[in-house]
């Protein structure tokens, strides 16, 4: 079931303020289809119990009335009743709307606008414009005495005075104040500008567990309208961009965690997060809140150490030697290790524990960690392809033994399981009874050496070699059908 607020369709519009004998037609938005049992009226009390006198209702229509007013001062509340409905399909509500009607006799005088006012939209990202904003000492009653009138520069259009919305953020408008009766006027400008932001609710203040951080789920969000979408910004995990929170624009959504490790007497908790959430809208405003998350002390049994990385053992498989997981040099004792290649001497590397993985579990504790590698080649000398042990040490700082330290050895295994890559050089051919190429045997021997043409490439990420074999042609130059190639041996023909 819709719920329809019957106002903005019966509303009495038109100018509250008349001076003696104006003539001004007042209406309500409702078409004649949508209403029923109309009924308008002027009184000269608020109580609506005397009716004005001599003051007509003839002229227009059941939601349109134009009225001639008297040329006496005076005030005089006009009113209208009936039923509304929104469509014929709807129920009828019944509805009545009173404005107050001042006829003014007022002499004429003087004008001055402020040149240049700066105005603020409202939480609603609305505005409405008075004429005591722009008016320099008014001298009349400011809801009746003026007519205010907006245009928009850069269009060079007019405004209906009434509500400005977001769209005029930014804008300088020119506003004209009249004195109704006098037709006196002065002009001023007006700077739209979005000075505010709803505020921001936190979740509440909570305590949770060393494996709930990171947890939005548990930890919880900020508490928004009805009706506001949340959409991730890409490449974050703090922020998003909101809609509907606020009517002006949309607004970025993210928190920053500042932490404060607690000291070893505070038994309960082994840190302090303070998140600050804030809100930014288009123009800049912001509106900030924080939530408290303290961090239960775990236990160093519950530290949780990397895994292997070895097809044999698991979980993981082992790493390609040729890969492009991040490395870091290879240290003992503090000292890089390097290894001689091609005659070039060149920092050893292992695997980096920013991508193998460090111990989980020593944000809730008061710990250090520490590692320590020891390689183990698997291929001579051969550094691309070993066996890593990377022992890891975590000490508790807030324990005492035998729940101080734990240790425990991580398995990193590299290995070189691709094989290189090899272009040929070209064939060497001949054509008709041209000769490929010609071998001269040595002196006095019946042998011959044969500088052969060497593979254009090799591609492998570590050191290859290359050996060459051989057939030879039968008596027609061709090669002969299911021979068996041979390689470091002398061939006679």
């Amino acid at each position: 079931m819709d719920v329809i607020n019957p106002a903005p369709y019966t509303t009495i519009r038109g100018d509250y303020g008349n001076c003696l004998g104006d003539t001004e037609t007042h209406t309500i938005a409702a078409t004649a289809t949508q209403l029923t049992g109309v009924s308008w009226g002027i009184y000269t009390d608020p109580g609506l119990t005397i009716p004005a006198v001599g003051i007509s209702l003839a002229v227009g229509s059941i939601n349109s009335k134009t009225i001639t007013w008297p040329n006496t001062p005076g005030t005089y509340y006009l009113t209208v009743s009936g039923n509304f409905r929104i469509n014929s399909s709807a129920d009828f509500c019944t509805f009545r709307d009173v404005k107050r009607i001042v006829i003014m006799d007022e002499p004429t005088i003087p004008l001055a606008c402020n040149n240049l006012v700066q105005i603020s939209m409202n939480p609603s990202c609305e505005l409405y414009f008075t004429p005591d904003q722009f008016l320099e000492d008014p001298l009349f009653d400011e809801d009746y005495s003026y007519d205010i009138i907006i245009r928009d520069i850069q269009k060079d259009t007019l405004i209906p005075n009434g509500t400005l919305g977001f769209k005029y953020i930014g804008k300088t408008l020119e506003v004209k104040i009249v004195h109704e009766c006098s037709g006196n006027s002065c002009w001023g400008y007006a700077k739209i500008e979005d000075k505010s932001i709803p505020d921001l609710v936190c979740p509440p203040n909570i305590e949770i567990t060393c494996d709930q951080l990171g947890s939005l789920a548990v930890t919880g969000m900020p508490v928004f309208p009805v009706g506001v979408t949340l959409s991730p910004v890409a490449g974050t995990t703090n922020s998003w961009i909101l809609t509907g929170y606020d009517r002006c624009s949309l607004v970025t959504l993210k928190y920053v965690d500042t932490v404060t490790n607690a000291d070893c007497s505070d038994v309960d908790f082994s840190s302090y997060i303070d998140r600050v959430w804030t809100v930014t809208d288009g123009s800049g405003n912001t509106s900030t809140c924080t939530q408290v998350i303290s961090v239960e002390r775990a236990s160093i049994l519950d530290v949780i150490f990397p895994s292997n990385w070895d097809s044999a053992t698991g979980p993981n498989a082992s790493l390609e030697a040729c890969g492009t997981w991040p490395k870091i040099a290879y240290k003992v004792n503090g000292i890089e290790q390097t290894y001689v290649l091609n005659g070039v001497t060149k920092v050893d590397s292992v695997p980096d524990p920013a991508y193998t993985g460090y111990p989980f579990g020593i944000q809730c504790l008061k710990a250090s960690v520490a590692y320590t590698d020891k390689k183990i080649l698997l291929c001579g000398t051969n550094p691309h392809a070993y066996k890593l042990i990377r022992k890891w040490q975590v000490v508790d700082h807030c324990a005492a033994e035998p729940n101080k330290i734990r240790e425990m050895n991580q398995l990193i295994t590299v290995m070189d399981t691709n094989p290189p890559t090899i272009t040929a050089p070209g064939d060497i051919t001949t054509s008709g009874a041209s000769v490929a190429a010609l071998l001269y045997t040595a002196e006095h021997k019946c042998t011959a050496d044969w500088s052969v043409r060497p593979p254009v490439i090799i591609s492998d990420c570590t050191t290859a070699t290359w050996e060459i074999s051989f057939i030879l042609a039968d008596n027609t130059g061709a090669a002969p059908v299911n021979a068996t190639y041979v390689k470091n041996q002398v061939l006679q023909k």
